[in-house]
């Protein structure tokens, strides 16, 4: 039963490491998207009621 214990406190930390590491990862990815200089959207999001070129062009 004690080595169980430590096996799953391990397992545990080392599941809680890559999750905070994932959660930075995914933050710093979604903070480089730009907004678009003419409208203000995000480009890879589709807006249905702009007028703007940047939602159609291909990046």
């Amino acid at each position: 039963m004690k080595g169980f214990c430590y096996s799953f406190a391990v397992v545990s930390a080392l599941m809680f490491g890559a999750g905070v590491v994932n959660a930075a990862f995914v933050g710093s990815a979604m903070a480089e998207e730009k907004n678009c200089d003419k409208c203000g959207h995000v480009p890879a999001k589709a807006e249905n009621d702009c007028k703007c070129d940047c939602h159609n062009a291909k990046h």
